[in-house]
């Protein structure tokens, strides 16, 4: 969701309505850095790996911030189109740093531009005034005494997440009940009086910079008395715009403090080095600060004449505690305990050179220690990838809340790399790392060498399972969607071995998964009575949600009694959080769409099963509805790419330290990071790892009727009645049927995957070509339709430089040979005009010709139509988009998807044209179950080539498992080189032998059609002759099947014999035949092989299939690759079973119950083949599309402009309302709507949730921690410098304010 309102009708934000959105309210940011105290790492490299990964982020711009102890340069850029940001930040950073330069602290950032446009000037980092110079007074390490430097002031901020409002009155106040919520507007106008200087940029986190600008003092006299002044107006309640003398006052104060400063005698600057450092006493230390600032208030009584005594004492004293107490990392958390909304921050100025604050608030934040490196990253995996990586011994995941502080080593506390692997041999090579929190006052806690890792959170690296291992191989160069797909096979057989072995990770989530589905551990002690309204909720957005749709359907078939919920992952937020979105939800409020009626969300959610699926495990909208789910009472569970990931450490309370227990709610399937925004291997993975949970869940169903109507501990009463209504549950597979469907995805996960991604044959005599094969060659067929617009255009543009340049036009210098009467001449001239208007047409139809291509298709831009089952469809649609997203406007194409058996012709009718390109998923209609799929299937790919022009209409090319192809169809992918076993239905309709007889012909005439237009027409003409033909035009005017099938049948007795002849491939008389009476398999007992029989056993071995293929080497491709052979029966169990208890079973009354692994094969093993079909056949049209003029108009497939790969925009509600008003609204407690920026200041702070509440109400409105020893470095020369970045289209409508280098100055004498 990105709303994006005008600036002179924004209104202030509403904490309960998402209708009035402020700018800076959303935030797709990443933020990178790294601390180099050695030259071992290069500094280079290990940011372009960073961000390589920080980029699913999103990435329109970048920024960074790098400083030495004698100088800090910020850089700026706009990232065009088809650039790569990593390699734009590599070159940047390359060609302005001195990367030899040690230490070296940079902070980088990645931006995704949704609070404002995307220009230089709104990049991050972000200085309020980098032209501002200060003068710093420090103590000299010679001299003891304190001397004053002029140097440049900069405070550079990098900032993700959403900054909403500020409470100045309890951050100057004082007192924690003076509250003074100020929006972001006002707080820019008050931020200009105090500063000086408006703010450079628009958006949130220009805000944040200027008020640590403002809060940072330490050391610098004028800005310790700015914020002293800015204090005192605040509690006294004084109105900013009334102040005309601030700047005088500001002045006089600092001045003072600095005549007070420089008198002092080197003993006194000792000793206060000294309190500094905490080790005199409270008392003492309270009488050396008062004594300081009765000695500021007395200079000052000259100059503040206007004030009075009292006021004048309170703005020395507030000035001098400023100056000794306010330093970098105290106005970092002072700002975050008052600030309101999430933050991933990251601070650094120019008056603490080399020292980096990082903090975190509702944003992921890590920070990893290696030999000579300290390093930070939004994206934990940012932090294991390249050669930070291979150097990484030992990780710490920001808590909300923590602030940590990092620095080079001083003198007294180091870092050393013996103990703490953090160093590279002495001070020089160590580093100062401090901790605290927000949410309490105790002072900064540094780990130091009497301190370990594990003390101070850090998590060790090497040898942990759960941590995520080191990614070495993530180059963004080469095919990268390419790549992917071939990994897939290996990840799905990986995904597969992991739930077979009972020790792994997921097969202990499915066991705990399936214990909390069927109550099967409840204990009998527990006194908890409510009743369980919803036993399994599945939880996720677009891939992810579209994949647990699919799930869940296959679920309730398996139990139907089961009551299962799929929600999009915002409407769970926004129900649990009361935040009304009538315009999505289309009712009162979300709870009323999303969970059933009668009851509250939060009452459904309560004692619900909850899946959350999310490939990055830190998609916002998922990850704060776990949180909201498990605030409910919900039993949350989770689906991720990897163990290691946000939802596992926030939401699953997972711990990741190197012995740490599985929390056995994460399921995993190690697909890892994906680079390409295209998605393939991780929905595959997605699938494949639901399919196996379900094989589980299967197994652990419980085999009779039980009652699943009360969450854990509920209890009889009384009368011996349970609590609620009793819902009886129980599994219709019966325990071969899972060893069927077990062996179908065992042979679809070893053999048939890679067969459709890799091209392998099964058979060495076998002549036809393999799925890769066909899905490849019909690829760059349509590759080639995608492409010509855009090579007819550089023809066009070669002939009209060629011949004007010339001066002789085609058409005039081939006749010009010949004599033309002075009349002829105007002929010659206008078909020349012809023929430079209609050059790229003739292009084309040369190029249709010479590549055998439709000739009369529409010229330009082609459609794609997607029809299959809605998560196919949906996935297929979303992946081919992004493999375009890069593409040129004149060799991309426009998607879309439709479900042919629900709402294809209404949704995708209208877009049919000459040519447009029509990719048909037909269910495999040979199963009983799946016979009227496949027939609505054909009807729909009728209907749409009904749509023609000139003879000429679309074309449709199938992807599935059947070789029966109509003459409707143009090409065809067929999976019929796969070794699938028969189902029990074609046994007993007798359909197994004929359809045997047909499938070759069938296939060869697939492979032989050309769609040219001559041959098409034919066919055309041809299939009106045809019986099948007939009966679907028949079929379409309305009448009857069996009317149509008579009258089919009585056209002609050859007709008749042919019709016969095809009776097993034709999809109309499959399913007549399917509505016959079946053979009593009863009979003819040893015609029935089942898998039990086969593999001796009820359960099919771990990899049966994957053990058959590994036999099967490149020397004798002639073995079978599967136990599953075609005299394998599925379903031949069901016959045997009922005659062993003596049971008189209908054989029709079998094939009905049989349906259920019918219907489960086509949702589990067969819609993901054609899912895979699918993506090789687009990747191919991409690829061809991109390569057509490579090298000079080759565009990426597997990036977009936006760059984004994880959705971490909070959508539908902001992340402080997401965390903090839920608790309240499950509570029953009503959130007040908020409409004006009064009301916006009348907000109580138990809004915000009561750990924030408390976290105001012990702030004494201080320093912020323990008082701190200003660290002495070399002002002299420090500077600061900004570039405005010679990379990148600014789209600014304004300028940037120059930003020059101030030259070194020398320090001034002291006065007095």
């Amino acid at each position: 969701f990105f709303f994006r309102l005008d600036t002179r009708v924004r209104s202030v934000l509403s904490l309960t309505s998402t209708r009035a959105r402020k700018e800076g309210r959303r935030s797709m940011c990443g933020n990178l850095g790294l601390l180099l105290l050695t030259g071992e790492l290069s500094a280079s490299e290990a940011l372009e790996a960073m961000a390589r990964v920080t980029s699913m982020r999103g990435a329109q711009s970048f920024g960074f911030a790098a400083s030495t102890p004698k100088r800090l340069r910020l850089y700026k850029a706009v990232v065009p189109k088809r650039v790569d940001v990593a390699v734009a930040l590599k070159r940047a950073f390359q060609s302005r740093i001195r990367s030899s330069k040690r230490p070296l602290a940079v902070a980088c950032h990645l931006r995704f531009a949704t609070s404002s446009t995307t220009t230089r000037r709104d990049a991050h980092p972000h200085v309020w005034d980098a032209k501002k110079t200060s003068t710093v007074v420090t103590i000299h390490p010679q001299s003891l005494i304190f001397k004053a430097h002029q140097v440049s002031r900069a405070t550079v901020v990098t900032h993700n997440g959403d900054f909403e409002a500020f409470d100045l009155g309890r951050c100057f106040g004082g007192n924690n009940k003076d509250k003074k919520v100020v929006s972001l507007e006002r707080l820019r106008t008050w931020l200009h009086a105090h500063l000086g200087s408006p703010a450079p940029s628009k958006g949130d986190s220009i805000v944040a910079a200027g008020l640590l600008e403002l809060l940072f003092t330490m050391g610098d006299p004028d800005a310790s008395a700015r914020l002293a002044v800015a204090t005192l107006e605040v509690r006294d309640g004084q109105d900013v715009t009334t102040k005309t003398k601030r700047v005088a006052t500001v002045r006089s104060v600092g001045a003072a403090i600095q005549r007070v400063l420089l008198r002092l005698s080197s003993s006194i600057c000792c000793d206060l080095s000294v309190t500094l450092n905490g080790d005199l006493s409270s008392e003492t230390r309270s009488r050396r600060m008062n004594r300081l600032s009765e000695a500021v208030a007395e200079e000052l009584q000259s100059s503040l004449v206007d004030h009075g005594e009292a006021w004048v004492a309170a703005v020395a004293k507030e000035t001098v505690r400023n100056f000794f107490e306010a330093d970098l990392r105290g106005a970092t958390r002072r700002f975050l305990r008052h600030a309101r909304g999430s933050f991933g921050l990251v601070v650094a100025s120019s008056l603490a050179p080399g020292i980096l604050v990082v903090a975190s608030v509702k944003q992921p934040m890590q920070v990893g220690l290696g030999p000579g490196f300290v390093a930070y990253a939004s994206e934990r995996a940012a932090l294991h990838v390249g050669p930070l990586g291979e150097k990484l011994t030992a990780r710490r995941l920001l808590k909300d809340g923590d602030v940590l502080w990092i620095a080079p080593a001083s003198a007294q506390r180091t870092l050393s790399q013996e103990t703490h692997q953090c160093g590279g041999g002495g001070a020089g090579g160590a580093a100062d790392i401090a901790g605290a929190s927000i949410h309490d006052d105790r002072p900064f806690r540094v780990l130091s060498q009497s301190s370990t890792l594990e003390d101070f959170d850090f998590d060790a690296v090497e040898g942990n399972p759960l941590m995520m291992p080191r990614l070495t191989n993530l180059g963004g160069k080469g095919d990268v969607v390419g790549r992917e797909l071939a990994e897939t096979p290996a990840l799905l057989q990986k995904i597969r071995d992991s739930f077979r072995d009972p020790s792994s990770f997921n097969a202990k989530t499915a066991e705990a998964f399936a214990d909390a589905l069927f109550l099967l551990h409840t204990p009998s002690s527990s006194s908890q009575t409510t009743p369980r309204l919803l036993d399994l909720l599945i939880v996720g957005v677009e891939a992810s949600l579209w994949v647990g749709e699919q799930w869940a359907a296959n679920v309730r078939s398996v139990i139907p009694k089961l009551r299962v919920r799929v929600l999009s992952a915002n409407k769970v937020l926004a129900s649990l959080t009361a935040v009304a979105f009538d315009a999505t939800c289309g009712a009162q409020t979300q709870g009323f769409t999303a969970f059933p009626s009668g009851t509250t969300p939060a009452d459904a959610a309560k004692g619900a099963v909850a899946l959350v699926v999310s490939h990055s495990g830190q998609t916002f909208p998922s990850l704060n509805a776990a949180r909201a789910l498990r605030r409910a009472g919900s039993r949350v569970f989770a689906v991720a790419g990897s163990q290691d990931t946000v939802i596992a450490s926030d939401v699953l309370d997972q711990s990741f330290a190197p012995k740490a227990p599985h929390s056995t709610r994460l399921f995993s399937t190690e697909a890892g990071i994906c680079l390409a925004e295209a998605a393939s291997k991780s929905t595959a993975a997605l699938h494949v790892l639901l399919t196996e949970l379900l094989f589980a869940v299967a197994a652990k169903a419980p085999k009779t009727p039980s009652s699943l109507s009360l969450w854990p501990g509920a209890q009889n009463h009384g009368g011996g009645e349970d609590t609620g209504q009793k819902i009886l549950a129980k599994s219709t597979l019966l325990p071969n049927d899972l060893a069927d469907l077990r062996s179908l995805h065992d042979a679809s996960v070893d053999v048939n995957v890679g067969l459709i991604i890799q091209g392998k044959k099964t058979n060495k005599s076998s002549s036809s070509s393999s799925p890769r094969d066909e899905a490849v060659a019909q690829g760059r067929r349509w590759g080639n339709h995608v492409a010509e617009p855009f090579l007819c255009f550089l023809a066009a543009t070669a002939y009209v430089l060629a011949t004007v340049t010339a001066g002789t036009p085609l058409v005039r210098s081939v006749v010009s040979a010949f004599y033309v009467s002075e009349r002829l001449s105007y002929v010659v001239a206008a078909v020349d005009a012809l023929l430079y208007a209609f050059f790229p047409v003739v292009c084309a139809l040369a190029l249709r010709v010479l590549q055998g291509r439709t000739l009369l298709a529409r010229f330009g831009k082609r459609t794609v139509l997607v029809l299959d089952v809605p998560q196919v469809h949906q996935c297929v649609v979303a992946y081919a988009q992004k493999l375009f997203a890069l593409s040129y406007g004149l060799n991309s194409v426009d998607v879309h998807g439709a479900n042919p058996s629900d709402h294809a012709v209404h949704k995708v009718l209208h877009r049919t044209v000459r040519g447009t390109l029509v990719a048909l998923g037909v269910p495999d209609g040979r199963l009983k179950a799946l016979v009227d799929a496949e027939c609505a299937a054909f009807l729909t790919a009728s209907q749409i080539k009904s749509i023609s022009h000139w003879g000429v209409g679309p074309e449709v090319v199938t992807v599935g498992h059947h070789s029966f192809v109509p003459a409707v169809v143009d090409g065809a992918v067929i999976f019929d080189a796969f070794e699938r076993p028969k189902f029990l239905s074609e046994v007993a309709h007798a359909l197994t032998k004929e359809d045997e007889q047909q499938q070759q012909p069938a296939k060869a005439k697939a492979t032989q059609q050309q769609p040219l237009p001559k041959s098409a027409a034919k066919a055309s003409s041809s299939s009106s002759s045809r019986p099948e033909a007939a009966a679907v035009r028949s079929l379409r005017r309305g009448s009857s099947l069996q009317l149509v099938l008579s009258s089919t049948a009585a056209s002609s007795k050859k007709d008749l014999a042919q019709s016969r002849r095809r009776s097993a491939t034709t999809p109309d008389a499959r399913r007549i035949a399917f509505l016959t009476k079946p053979i009593d398999l009863e009979q003819q007992p040893d015609s029935l092989v089942t898998t039990k029989d086969i593999e001796a056993g009820d359960e099919p071995p771990a990899s049966a299939a994957a053990a058959a293929a590994a036999e099967n080497d490149d020397d004798d491709d002639s073995k079978a690759p599967s136990l599953l052979t075609k005299q394998t029966i599925i379903g031949a169990q069901r016959v045997a079973t009922p005659k062993q208890n003596q049971q008189d079973v209908p054989m029709a009354e079998i094939l009905s119950s049989h349906t259920i692994v019918e219907t489960l094969y086509e949702g589990r093993v067969a819609s993901l083949e054609r899912q895979v079909g699918f993506y090789v056949l687009f990747h191919a049209v991409a690829k061809r599309a991109s390569d057509a003029v490579w090298p000079l108009f080759h565009f990426d497939l597997a990036r977009s402009q936006a760059g984004t790969r994880v959705a971490t925009t909070p959508a539908p509600v902001s992340p402080a309302i997401a965390d903090d008003a839920g608790p309240r609204v499950l509570a029953g407690v009503e959130i007040e709507r908020v409409t004006t920026h009064d009301d916006f200041q009348k907000l109580d702070g138990s809004y915000y949730g009561d750990k924030h509440a408390k976290a105001r109400s012990i702030f004494s409105g201080g320093g912020g921690g323990a008082a701190t020893q200003w660290r002495t470095l070399d002002y002299d020369t420090l500077s600061v410098h900004t570039d405005d970045g010679s990379q990148g289209l600014d789209l600014s409508a304004y300028d940037a304010p120059a930003f020059t280098a101030s030259p070194p100055r020398p320090p001034p004498r002291p006065l007095g």
